[in-house]
């Protein structure tokens, strides 16, 4: 089996979902940072949503077909100004005109488009205290306080404070929401920075797998991705939480998904 080969089988695995937890992680990492292997993969799903397509394009045929046989047979017929008329079977067709041909017509947006229109702000608890002293429990709630009012700046700037300290780096709250002022910090602003949105990433990255905050740092992390412009790597999270068959914004996700 040559290289080419092998990784067509890894991506046919991985789209498959037949790849144990570590080789999936492990996969996803490779994708961010080789851009070959994540325009392969994005190749390859292509590929599999064209042989959709060609499917609904023989049942779009099979359709013409159908209304041209209603039509030989009196049951359509044409009124003045060229209208037609469906005398019976009419629900059916009106059924295989949503099926054929509604996502002709669906809206295309670009990914920095998809992440205006799915970014939605967080409240923080800012009565939770963390495993730290007291001092950064208190710069913890002053930057909670900040976060609320919609001062990003001067939250970033207290929680940059307290994810440094010993203690609280290996907390998964004090990230999560630097992460999501950055991500908010960004949004606001006329002057739309990218490496804003980098910063966002970092901190989503260091929240682990097992944390209650890693599925909604997943989704805002793919959101980061699609306000850089990255579909590869936002594609590569999208397909992981798709994969969970619950996630909480599965709607979106799979909305996204289509979108890309």
């Amino acid at each position: 089996m040559d290289a080419r080969e092998e990784i067509y089988v890894l991506i046919d695995r991985y789209l498959n979902n037949q790849l144990n937890k570590a080789e999936r992680e492990a996969f996803e990492e490779k994708c961010k940072s080789d851009p070959e292997l994540a325009q392969a993969l994005i190749l390859q799903t292509q590929a599999e949503y064209a042989v959709r397509s060609a499917s609904r394009e023989q049942r779009k045929q099979q359709f013409n077909q159908e209304f041209d046989r209603l039509h030989s047979q009196g049951k359509i017929f044409p009124l003045r100004q060229n209208t037609w008329i469906l005398l019976s079977a009419a629900a059916v067709l009106i059924l295989l005109l949503v099926a054929f041909w509604g996502n002709l017509f669906s809206p295309s947006y670009s990914p920095e488009e998809l992440f205006a229109q799915n970014f939605e702000p967080l409240q923080i608890d800012t009565d939770r205290n963390v495993s730290a002293s007291s001092k950064i429990n208190s710069i913890w709630r002053e930057a909670g306080n900040f976060y609320t009012i919609g001062e990003f700046d001067q939250a970033i700037m207290l929680m940059e404070e307290v994810v440094e300290d010993s203690l609280f780096k290996s907390q998964a709250q004090p990230h999560f929401y630097l992460g999501m002022s950055y991500l908010q910090t960004y949004q606001k602003s006329e002057n739309q920075d990218q490496s804003i949105l980098q910063k966002a990433v970092e901190q989503f990255e260091k929240i682990s797998e097992e944390s209650v905050y890693r599925e909604k740092a997943e989704w805002y992390q793919a959101l980061a991705y699609l306000g850089m412009g990255n579909k590869e790597a936002a594609k590569v999270l999208l397909k992981k939480m798709m994969d969970y068959g619950h996630h909480y914004k599965d709607k979106q996700i799979r909305e996204i998904w289509d979108q890309l």
